[in-house]
């Protein structure tokens, strides 16, 4: 039986969404870039991006761990 080969764009949005809301340890700064990196790439392909939020606007200072903190429309 052959494997599924693709995803729909909504699956990858609530999972990134749910990484990127994490407050562990291991969600830090580095870790959540790469997830809004590659979330951007796939909604921009998909012509499914809609915008982000910030889950708390207070803290977005650049490149800190509540500039990542958000979440993707």
């Amino acid at each position: 039986m052959k494997g599924k080969k693709t995803v729909e764009v909504s699956v990858m949005l609530d999972w990134a969404n749910a990484q990127l809301a994490r407050t562990d340890v291991e969600a830090n700064a580095s870790y959540k870039a790469g997830i809004c990196d590659m979330l951007y790439v796939v909604l921009s392909k998909s012509n499914n991006y809609k915008g982000f939020r910030y889950i708390n606007p207070e803290v977005i200072e650049y490149l800190s761990l509540g500039y990542f903190s958000r979440i993707y429309y």
